[in-house]
């Protein structure tokens, strides 16, 4: 599996009810589940905050916390802690993707 190389990817699906696991809507991709699956269901829009300050993460999904995370303390992410970029990716050719109110601030 292939894992994104110079920071964290967090995954969204349309997983709505399944269980966390590590490959859920909201886990940082093969890494750590989130806390909770709170991914709303297809064709609702859903609602992320994540902010990344120093080596700390925290990721608000839907208004419930999905992760609140010191990186250097999991294995996976200890080697992602350093400057990277700012990506949104889709990957599946059957189903399509929007984003909105895209927003980035420096902190």
């Amino acid at each position: 599996k292939e894992v994104f190389i110079t920071s964290p990817e967090i995954t969204f699906r349309a997983d709505a009810g399944e269980p966390p696991s590590k490959e859920s809507s909201g886990a940082i991709y093969n890494t750590l589940p989130p806390k909770k699956n709170a991914i709303k269901p297809a064709g609702e829009w859903n609602q992320v905050e994540i902010t990344v300050k120093d080596n700390h993460l925290k990721a608000v999904l839907n208004g419930e916390v999905i992760h609140d995370v010191d990186l250097g303390t999991v294995d996976g992410l200890i080697h992602k802690q350093e400057e990277g970029g700012i990506a949104l990716q889709h990957k599946s050719f059957k189903h399509k993707a929007q984003f909105r109110n895209v927003r980035i601030k420096s902190l």
